[in-house]
């Protein structure tokens, strides 16, 4: 099954997947908190390259993919690498995550029971209107059938004039 303009969704899929695996530490080097700054760049470059073929096709981002990397300097987000993460809960649970290269901040909102009522609201809503639909339909339908029932009139067929 095919779909437009899947070799660009590959190539950005491709572009994301190496800058997540230049990012990553080696196995045989003890656990460090600090990035190589060359495969920082790196991986930044594999971001904005990304960024630039979604943009040039006008395709979109999924949101779980772009929470991963920052907005300002296209870095990926590792916690206690590259950002720091906390959760607080003032006005609604949300995550803050800074970015220890630019300094930039998202917040991300963790609970969603307004979506959840919202979306239930919207449930019940559709449901009355599918009902009263139901009944437009099968008034719909019987004016169809008693239309049918007229008797049909010859067509006659319009012939052109020639000059």
């Amino acid at each position: 099954m095919s779909f437009p303009n899947k070799d660009d969704f590959l190539r950005m899929n491709f572009l994301y997947q190496a800058s997540q695996i230049v990012v990553q530490p080696k196995s045989d080097h003890k656990p460090n908190t600090t990035l190589d700054r060359h495969n920082l760049n790196l991986s930044r470059f594999y971001i904005q390259q990304m960024k630039k073929v979604a943009q040039k096709k006008v395709l979109r981002i999924s949101p779980e993919v772009k929470q991963t990397f920052c907005k300002g300097c296209n870095t990926l987000l590792i916690p206690g690498m590259s950002s720091t993460q906390r959760v607080r809960s003032k006005r609604q649970q949300h995550v803050v995550i800074r970015c220890l290269v630019c300094g930039l901040t998202k917040r991300f909102n963790c609970n969603n029971t307004q979506k959840k009522n919202h979306k239930k609201k919207k449930e019940k809503n559709n449901n009355n209107n599918n009902n009263n639909q139901t009944n437009n339909d099968n008034n719909n339908i019987s004016q169809i059938k008693n239309c049918q029932n007229v008797s049909k009139q010859p067509t006659t067929k319009i012939k052109k004039k020639e000059n």
